[in-house]
């Protein structure tokens, strides 16, 4: 059997430098400035250690055919303002600095470009040190899907002294119950 080479192409932020450049879901990345690619990681490597705003070949193939595409290379979108907010009050979550999620937020925690929720930017304190992390999402609290920081404001209000909260941790969801 041959060993399987390239980076499938499994989403595509539609601002994307690879979808702009007319990749699409599906297609599988071969060659990035003509340095094989033999999976995801090492996609995204040679292209973190890109300069941004320089165009590079990426060889790719579809339906079984060899194509070749220039690719310019662009920082992440600021889609979404971040709306950075230190959390506070009597909750779990106090002192947690809370960001909504772009494709800019997203690649600076290391996360995927696609994540919805709302990102733990930093930890400054709090009860909140004794949950999460850095680059955690926060995904839902009491049963209330997050999207925003102001949703999760909204959330935190209406507590009750109890909280459901799942957290989206490295692709895992935990769940975190607080109160009583």
């Amino acid at each position: 059997f041959a060993r399987p080479e390239g980076a499938l192409v499994v989403s595509l932020h539609a601002d994307s430098p690879l979808a702009k450049a007319g990749l699409k879901q599906g297609d599988v990345v071969l060659a990035f400035e003509g340095r094989p690619v033999e999976n995801a990681r090492e996609l995204g490597y040679h292209a973190a250690t890109s300069a941004i705003g320089s165009t590079q070949i990426v060889e790719y193939q579809r339906d079984g055919k060899r194509t070749e595409t220039s690719v310019t290379l662009t920082a992440a979108p600021e889609t979404t303002a971040r709306d950075e907010t230190l959390i506070e009050g009597k909750n779990p979550l106090a002192g947690m600095v809370a960001s909504n999620l772009s494709p800019a937020v997203a690649d600076e925690l290391g996360l995927k470009a696609d994540s919805t929720g709302v990102a733990v930017a930093a930890i400054r304190g709090g009860p909140a040190q004794r949950y999460l992390r850095k680059g955690d999402v926060i995904v839902e609290v009491n049963g209330t899907a997050i999207a925003s920081v102001m949703m999760l404001r909204e959330a935190l209000g209406n507590d009750g002294g109890y909280w459901r909260i799942a957290v989206n941790r490295g692709g895992r969801i935990l769940k975190i119950a607080v109160g009583g």
